[in-house]
């Protein structure tokens, strides 16, 4: 796995410098296999002891920085046209900066493609009855399990790829103004799986 890790205590990256906070502090950069950023990338931190998880998106530095309390974390990164990398479990400390680098490669059809990983990969597209929806947060959970295995953001068109290990998940998407989406998913053989999701607007 392409991970690197450093451990900062006054901590400037790409120009911007993350506050010193009494809890651990986790910032994340996103690059593609040559080195180049990946700006939107989904990086999601998940407590292994609570569940709780954590999504948001690199910025236009392909970087970004969150605040978490002391305890052990899963990290993963995806973003459409790439396989998604988890890195395994880490602890931080309170008043501890970590930084990880980490880089995704793309999908066997290319950057921006939409090739097929060696796990089961869903591509689909959320909209509504009249336009697609950007920046549902879309995620897979397997089955009996509380903490998603992997999450991502539709894109401007509505778009999404996720790559995760065989299994049976739940597909759950939410986005702001439109009732929560879900459905289970038989994620059994490798390959392409294709979802077209509708979503009805909250009253």
């Amino acid at each position: 796995m392409l991970l690197s890790v450093r451990f900062v205590r006054d901590l400037v990256i790409l120009g911007g410098t993350c506050s010193i906070l009494s809890a651990a502090e986790m910032c994340v950069r996103i690059l593609d296999e040559t080195g180049l950023p990946l700006a939107r990338a989904s990086v999601t931190a998940t407590d292994l002891r609570s569940a709780q998880s954590s999504t948001r998106l690199t910025d236009a530095s392909s970087v970004i920085c969150w605040a978490s309390p002391e305890g052990v974390y899963a990290i993963e990164a995806s973003k459409l046209g790439f396989l998604s990398v988890r890195y395994q479990p880490i602890r931080v400390y309170a008043n501890q900066k970590v930084m990880f680098t980490m880089r995704l490669p793309v999908t066997e059809a290319g950057e921006g493609g939409m090739g097929i990983g060696s796990d089961a990969d869903v591509r689909g597209t959320v909209a509504d009855a009249n336009r697609a929806i950007k920046s549902g947060k879309v995620c897979l959970t397997l089955f009996n399990s509380r903490a998603p295995a992997a999450c991502t953001f539709s894109d401007d068109f509505g778009e999404f790829l996720l790559s995760v290990p065989k299994g049976i998940y739940e597909l759950t998407i939410t986005a702001s103004g439109y009732k929560d989406w879900s459905k289970q998913l038989d994620l059994v053989s490798a390959g392409l799986h294709v979802e077209r999701i509708v979503m009805e607007t909250r009253e």
